[in-house]
């Protein structure tokens, strides 16, 4: 993405230094792909988090994550891809929401342990306090 910028009003082809501040990077179709391939390690990474229940750092790589696609967000609305560049995004969005429905249960089944611990320490207290105040 590096190096590509156009300006985001048409005009003579010439940009002014006032113009500077409406300039935005243009992605093309690797670009893209790019794009969506570091999505795809970084989901790869959150999956292997999650996996091994390391919560914490499954945020840090979800922030990461949240960032690119934001980023990717802001610029792929003007890119064009061929054909086989849209084969590719299309793989590559279904590994992505595979491993999302696969974290997303993971993180589920953690919520609900949550919730037992909770309950429990819940009860415990209730016990322990009706035990003290006999």
């Amino acid at each position: 993405m590096e190096g590509n910028w156009s300006a985001s009003c048409c005009g003579t082809g010439s940009v002014s230094m006032g113009a500077r501040a409406h300039l935005k990077p243009v992605m093309d179709g690797g670009d893209v792909i790019e794009s969506y391939q570091r999505l795809l390690k970084f989901s790869n990474s959150m999956l292997a988090h999650a996996r091994k229940d390391d919560w914490a750092a499954l945020i840090e790589s979800e922030m990461v994550y949240v960032a690119e696609v934001e980023k990717l967000q802001n610029y792929e609305i003007d890119a064009m891809l061929d054909e086989g560049q849209q084969e590719q995004k299309l793989e590559l969005l279904e590994q992505l929401l595979e491993q999302d429905k696969e974290i997303r249960e993971r993180l589920l089944a953690r919520r609900q342990e949550l919730e037992k611990l909770i309950s429990s320490a819940s009860q415990k207290k209730k016990v322990e306090d009706a035990y003290l105040s006999s």
